[in-house]
């Protein structure tokens, strides 16, 4: 992809930015924040994990107690209460950070 040169008509090629993965991404004012943006994203998925393990972890208790009884089934189900979070908070890092990643390429390609 190249411009043309206002002036000249000749095709001058587009400068591409690069995106910076490190220390100095995560410093105040600069563009890309990719582990600030993925440690908020991994906290609030441990939340939802949280309240989705309490939910299943605490209705299977009530389900198994008005049908067949307490069973092995029953105990593991509390594990949701620890598992539940744990899976959820890594898919919110993991989330968090790819749209970091995405929003300081367009970020780049926009002011590019």
């Amino acid at each position: 992809m190249h411009a043309t040169d206002a002036g000249t008509g000749v095709a001058v090629p587009r400068r591409r930015r690069v995106v910076r993965v490190g220390p100095e991404t995560s410093e105040p004012g600069s563009r890309g924040k990719i582990l600030p943006t993925a440690a908020t994203g991994a906290r609030w998925m441990a939340w939802v994990g949280l309240g989705c393990g309490v939910l299943y972890s605490f209705g299977g208790l009530v389900v198994d107690l008005l049908t067949i009884g307490l069973n092995w089934g029953t105990a593991m189900a509390f594990g949701a209460l620890v598992g539940m979070p744990v899976l959820f908070a890594a898919a919110g890092f993991l989330g968090g950070a790819l749209v970091a990643v995405v929003v300081g390429i367009v970020r780049s390609t926009v002011d590019g």
